[in-house]
């Protein structure tokens, strides 16, 4: 008996598989799946990727596409627009599954690949709704399966994938075939169809169903922006073995699933990085599939509810302790498996019941496309993914962590998996509703919830046990901190601000603005950032100085000093600390190499020579540390008992030469001082300008005067390091010439950076307002206002600071 759902003007619809020229079969796709393949112009998919250890066969490959194809009925279906909905037709000439290769030549080439095909549309009128890229390079490949969600869920996907890999393996062996096209009549039992209680519960949900969707639409849909495929995107990590198995017998020695753990990490982190008002409700993904038995197991099915997460009584990340994070995961436990149970039993009342709403889909999609960015996250757990490893033509190198594309549905994703002893984690969202800095910092605190409360090993590899000594002495510079100076940020960098903060926990923010920002400082410490007001005191020096005594008394080991203007990526931490790592000693100057965005190109490495420094180029080197004579500030790393040994920066300098007079201080005492060629900061010098072979940094007058002043007076101090010393002359002298060849404000300018030279000669420093308030006055007058006070001084050394 066919089952039938009156819409809204009481027409009888069936879902029932009608007959259509000969064998030739379809059905109307279910108001989920509808909403999942939004009439085929917009994408969502679900992404598997595997990687293989063994040489593949084209023509095999292909022959395997076939078997699957021939197994799914759903692959051999195209979709039809009809008057009643869009409708699943079986074609007995169907498309064979789209195959496109790409040479391999990168270990992330993967990715790139993701993110093309996860944007592309399907053409669903035509095409199967699978396709399959295969990168290859000899012994290596991946396979990457791409399924239109409405036909492909998480178990969907990971059944297409052994079945490609069984049929590729095997060729001669029957990987199975069945009829269903997945009506309601084959997964609702039949005898719950005709029973006159069921339909009415299922009449009165969908009143319920439609009244709330109506009631919503009367308080008014919120016309946020659209999201754009283009804006969405993921970022993927793993965890290695041995944190897995650690993480996991800790979560079974407490009662609690890793899902339930890792929801309170992840809500803890998405409070911690974006506020508490930014996090409004929490999901999880359920399959479905267990509460419907006819349902077959190996079956494409794309449909997963979801159901809500207790946050009530989930303390800030601060106040948590270990007793009290595993509470709230029996907690969060307890209340998700009351919510599955709920959501089981009423499972086909669900189901049945959205079919009366084919009427309101237009609405209801709608509504969904005009949501703004969301204050919600929604955990997709897949549990242990189940793929052998060992075939006879090749061996399972890694799965990645499956992905779903959910555009244009804003969504914050948590993807859970786990596969070969090894957890796999993925947070699929928008650049809009999540940043991608906030992303890497969300992920970076709930790693660290875990580990503290799970007591999860470091992720390193072990050392031998002759080596286990130096491996303790090298760990112990695994703390580092950041000291991020301010002066009247502009949003861009405070951008710069927050993705530093994604990559290092242990921040301060010194703010050197004339004027406090209280908002900012307020919205700042939200964020988990110690912040300083120090007020320009003692300039840019003094600025690192309060920052260094705040590092040092959270017992950091290493130091590292970051300007507003300079932007790092996610792995300068990473190479830096693994460089300091691999020195002999625990004092030590690292700087990374320094690429001039306006000159285009590298500032060289100052090293040792018989009568000046030697300017070493390392513009094509990625690898190595150069001793050096001196790093600039921004981006350096300073050993605590470097600094320690050094003593603070000098205040007296203000600004200028402060790096310089550091480094050559470090040189003068024995303390190494490198530049590490494999990590590249992108950085500007003023407001440079180039003149042919030639160039000016456009410098104000009042910053021309310590130029001058400090050049003379550090190149004198550390003569026995520097040789020359005299050279601050030429220096001084080359200021001058580009002033007068090239820069406006003449008078002003040269009359700074001769009075600093003259204050320099003679040993008088302190700040130019106090020395000299006149001709401070002077040059500063009808000048532009200063907008940063935390450039750079290590370009003086090629002629134009000094």
């Amino acid at each position: 008996m066919t089952y039938d759902v009156r819409d809204s003007a009481g027409v009888a619809t069936s879902s029932m598989n009608t007959p259509r020229q000969g064998n030739v079969r379809s059905r109307r796709l279910l108001l989920l799946e509808r909403t999942m393949h939004r009439d085929g112009q917009t994408p969502f998919a679900s992404v598997f990727t595997v990687q293989l250890l063994g040489r593949l066969e084209e023509g095999r490959l292909r022959q395997a596409l076939a078997c699957l194809q021939a197994k799914h009925p759903l692959l051999r279906c195209v979709i039809e627009e009809s008057a009643g909905g869009p409708r699943f037709v079986s074609r007995d000439d169907a498309t064979p599954i789209p195959l496109r290769i790409v040479e391999r030549r990168r270990e992330d080439d993967w990715e790139t690949e993701v993110r093309r095909e996860w944007v592309a549309l399907f053409d669903a009128s035509r095409d199967p709704l699978l396709r399959v890229v295969w990168l290859r390079a000899g012994e290596v490949s991946e396979l990457i399966l791409i399924g239109h969600h409405c036909i492909c869920d998480g178990q969907s996907g990971m059944t297409l994938l052994r079945d490609c890999l069984s049929a590729y393996d095997d060729p001669l062996r029957d990987i199975g075939t069945y009829d269903a096209l997945g009506t309601i009549e084959e997964i609702v039992p039949s005898g719950l169809l005709q029973d006159r209680s069921f339909q009415r519960r299922v009449h009165w949900k969908t009143r319920a169903l439609r009244l709330m969707l109506l009631l919503k639409r009367g308080r008014g849909a919120h016309s946020g922006p659209h999201i754009a495929a283009d804006q969405m995107y993921f970022h993927r990590w793993s965890i290695d073995a041995a944190a897995s198995k650690a993480l996991t017998e800790r979560c079974s020695a407490e009662g609690v699933s890793v899902l339930a753990a890792m929801s309170v990490a992840f809500l803890l982190a998405f409070r911690g990085v974006r506020g508490t008002k930014a996090l409004h409700k929490a999901y999880a993904m359920v399959n479905a599939r267990r509460f419907m038995p006819l349902l077959r197991s190996d079956a494409l099915f794309g449909i997963a509810p979801g159901v809500p997460l207790s946050m009530k009584g989930l303390p800030l990340a601060k106040s948590m302790s270990a007793d009290s994070f595993w509470d709230c995961a029996r907690t969060i436990k307890a209340d998700l498996t009351r919510r599955v149970d709920r959501l089981g039993s009423g499972i086909y009342d669900y189901l049945v019941g959205l079919e009366g709403l084919h009427d309101l889909y237009a609405r209801l999609v709608g509504d969904t496309e005009s949501a703004p960015v969301v204050r919600h996250v929604t955990f997709s757990n897949m549990g242990r993914l189940e793929l052998s490893q060992q075939y006879r033509n090749f061996w399972v190198e890694a799965l990645y962590s499956p992905l779903v594309m959910v555009s244009p549905t804003p969504a914050n994703t948590v993807v859970l998996s786990s596969f070969a002893g090894q957890l796999e984690l993925a947070i699929v969202t928008d650049e809009q509703s999540l940043p991608p800095v906030q992303a890497i910092a969300i992920r970076r605190q709930a790693m660290e919830i875990l580990h503290d409360s799970a007591e999860m090993p470091a992720p390193y590899q072990p050392a031998p046990v002759g080596e286990l000594s130096t491996l303790r002495d090298k760990r112990k510079m695994n703390s580092f901190g950041l000291i991020f100076v301010l002066y009247e940020p502009t949003e861009e960098f405070l951008g710069n601000l927050v993705k530093a903060r994604a990559f290092c926990p242990t921040l301060v923010a010194v703010d050197n603005s004339p004027e406090a920002d209280l908002r900012l400082h307020e919205y700042l410490r939200e964020q988990g950032m110690c912040v300083i007001f120090n007020q320009n005191r003692g300039g840019l020096a003094g600025a690192y100085n309060r920052g260094a005594e705040v590092l040092l008394e959270q017992k950091c080991k290493v130091l590292f000093l970051l300007d507003q203007d300079s932007d790092i990526d996610a792995s300068f931490f990473e190479k830096m600390m693994q460089a300091c790592r691999e020195l002999d000693t625990d004092e030590f100057l690292v700087g990374p190499k320094i690429y001039e965005i306006n000159l285009e190109k590298c500032m060289p490495v100052f090293q040792p020579g018989k009568y000046l420094p030697e300017r070493l180029r390392i513009d094509d080197r990625n690898e190595g540390m150069f001793p050096s004579l001196c790093i600039i500030s921004s981006g350096s790393a300073i050993s605590a008992a470097a600094y320690r040994k050094l003593g603070a920066f000098r205040e007296d300098y203000f600004i200028e030469y402060i790096d310089i007079e550091y480094s050559l201080r470090a040189v003068g005492q024995n303390v190494p001082v490198y530049m590490n060629a494999a990590v590249t900061m992108r950085q500007t010098t003023g407001k440079i300008e180039r003149h042919g072979n030639k160039y000016t940094t456009n410098h104000a007058a009042w910053r021309r005067y310590y130029g001058a002043r400090n050049a003379v007076h550090c190149l004198y101090l550390h003569r026995a390091c520097w040789g020359l010393h005299w050279v601050s002359g030429l220096l001084a002298f080359l200021q001058v010439l580009r002033v007068l060849q090239y820069e406006p404000q003449k008078v002003k300018k040269i009359t700074a950076i001769t009075c600093g030279y003259l204050d320099g000669l003679l040993g008088r420093l302190g700040t130019f307002e106090d020395r000299h308030p006149r001709i401070a006055a002077f040059c500063k007058r009808s000048a532009p206002r200063r907008r940063a006070m935390n450039g750079s001084s290590s370009e003086a050394l090629t002629g134009e600071k000094a």
